[in-house]
């Protein structure tokens, strides 16, 4: 029962108890009108009750609706109110419930879109806006579920596309420059194969395409090349513009394979694509999963090889036109415990594929240093040259190294010098002029190896830092057979020497070509003819022998096995 029932009854019971006064002669005016006073006083306070009652059971009623995120409503019920000049506790109270409306309107807000950002982020690459390994997985394995179950016979197709020798990109031209040519190539790759199925990066420098409705496997080869050329298209990074290529593994499937494993599989074939010199693709066969295991052992035999020192410093003497050693160029053999002597060729490209070239370029360096110290001793006139492979090069810390070598062995700079190559100083010339230069500032001399193989732009030579030119073998072995490679010999020996460089030919391995060389003014010549690369420790006992002979020794008299234990022993 309500306040306003109650009222209304006891006013009619005062109407009749004034009734019977009235009838009893008493005289009810000055009563009546109290009771009517009252009655109205009594209906105002149940008019005012009732309406405060009402907005406060509204107001109550819109709790939930905020709990439940009904905002609109909220709004809508509120706006509907009559707002006075004198706020009520009531106008407060609404404007409370307005205030925490819009702040968890807000907050929900806020948190959708926290939320959307998390599951974009679990799903897609945030540099590249494209989708990360999780999601392209997914993707493929959906693809084949769809394969299978309706029993579809066009295939799908994964394929990876991996830059080749990126890291020397960052090393060069730093993080940011680097994240942003991923940037621009992802949108580069998206903006040509969208239509073909999805395209995603799993992470580094690495992309993936999900090839879908494969009718023949006919249709790789041309997309492939496609990609090559789309992938080699120079990239405008502010001022700077760089070109990079990649390497493509493909595997295809209709039906019979995991996602993990054709992910796998198409990875497998990108490797061997960089084996075989990069800037190609291969797709994938079953003979590739063996030999990726082979290269999974290989692998784990060079961590190895490291831990016990199975890598040994061999040299190759350079002579003047007198036959007279003169320099060495520094090699590396891998004693294998089972195998034997295993030669650079077998496992240098394997170490750059699995990027222990630095490692392997850092203990070559630091030990022909402690060789070089060792001989200046007794022949302080010799150098010794170490070839640097181009990802040790670009690394910021490789200067640092190299100098690091120089002091802890106390060594004439000028008596070590770092064999670089030409297809390195052209990937980032503005870059390698600088390293070269900062090279030559501490002493350190530079030779430009197989010269004539690569660019052989004479614009950059008579520019570059270097002392140097060493001539490839490919000019020299035909000699004299070949008029040409004579030709260009005796071109590439006078263009150096008229620029003040000093001129080494490699691989002489005949008497016609050592004296063609000689009359041709080549200043040092390197090859099977004169002695295969030897140990280092028995260096000292060719020069000891070649001084003896100097002094009319004959070969006979000589015995210094003495002397060659102890250069090992140092």
């Amino acid at each position: 029962m309500t306040i306003l029932p109650i009222s209304l009854i006891s006013l009619l019971l005062l109407l009749v108890a004034g009734y019977q006064l009235t009838y009893s002669g008493f005289d009810w005016f000055p009563l009546l009108t109290l009771i009517f006073c009252g009655a109205i006083v009594c209906a105002s306070i149940v008019m005012v009750a009732h309406s405060f009652s009402d907005r406060l059971r509204k107001l109550t009623n819109l709790l939930p609706l905020i709990g439940e995120g009904r905002f609109q409503e909220v709004h809508g019920a509120l706006a509907s109110s009559i707002k006075t000049k004198n706020p009520t506790e009531l106008d407060q109270l609404e404007t409370s419930l307005l205030e925490l409306s819009d702040k968890m309107e807000d907050q929900n807000r806020n948190i959708d879109f926290h939320n959307k950002e998390i599951e974009r982020m679990s799903l897609f690459d945030t540099l590249t806006g494209l989708a990360n390994r999780h999601l392209f997985q997914y993707e493929v394995q959906s693809d084949l579920q769809e394969i299978r179950e309706d029993k579809r016979e066009d295939m799908i197709a994964v394929i990876i596309i991996d830059l080749d020798k990126f890291k020397r990109i960052n090393d060069s031209l730093g993080h940011q420059l680097g994240d942003l040519l991923l940037e621009k190539l992802g949108k580069r790759l998206k903006k040509a194969t969208s239509s073909l199925g999805l395209i995603g990066r799993p992470g580094g420098d690495e992309f993936a395409i999900l090839l879908r409705n494969l009718k023949r496997t006919e249709q790789l080869d041309s997309l492939c090349n496609k990609l090559l050329a789309l992938v080699s298209r120079p990239i405008n990074l502010g001022e700077t513009s760089v070109v990079v290529n990649a390497s493509i593994g493909v595997a295809a499937s209709s039906a019979g394979e995991s996602a993990s494993d054709l992910v796998r599989h198409a990875e497998i074939a990108m490797y061997k694509a960089k084996d075989n010199g990069g800037n190609n693709y291969c797709i994938f066969s079953p003979e590739m999963a063996s030999e990726a295991h082979e290269n999974l052992l290989l692998e784990s035999e060079i961590r190895r090889a490291f831990e016990e020192e199975e890598f040994t410093l061999y040299l190759q003497p350079k002579v003047d036109m007198n036959n007279k050693i003169r320099s060495f160029e520094a090699l590396v053999r891998w004693e294998h415990p089972d195998k034997g002597i295993i030669p650079p060729g077998e496992f240098i490209p394997a170490m750059e594929n699995m990027n222990f070239i630095s490692q392997l370029d850092d203990w070559i360096l630091e030990t022909s240093c402690r060789q070089l110290k060792i001989l200046m001793q007794h022949y302080p006139g010799l150098s010794i040259a170490v070839n640097i492979s181009s990802t040790r090069f670009a690394e910021e810390s490789f200067l640092h190294f190299l100098q690091e070598c120089i002091k802890v062995y106390q060594l004439d700079p000028s008596h070590l010098e770092l064999e670089i190559t030409e297809s390195m100083l052209m990937e980032n010339m503005a870059g390698a002029m600088k390293i070269l230069s900062e090279i030559r500032d501490m002493g350190v001399s530079i030779a430009i190896d197989d010269f004539g193989t690569g660019y052989s732009s004479l614009s950059y030579l008579k520019d570059l830092p270097v002392n140097t030119v060493k001539i490839d073998r490919a000019f020299i072995c035909d000699i004299p057979d070949s008029e040409k490679d004579m030709q260009i010999s005796s071109v590439i020996i006078y263009l150096a020497k008229k620029l003040n460089y000093k001129v080494v030919a490699e691989g002489v391995e005949t008497k016609d070509q050592m004296e063609f060389l000689k009359d041709s003014q080549c200043d040092l010549m390197q090859g099977f003819y004169f002695s295969k690369p030897i140990p280092a420790h028995k260096v000292l006992l060719m020069l000891e022998t070649e001084r003896l002979i100097g002094l009319g020794l004959d070969d006979s008299e000589i015995d210094i096995p003495e002397l060659a234990a102890d250069f090992k022993n140092l």
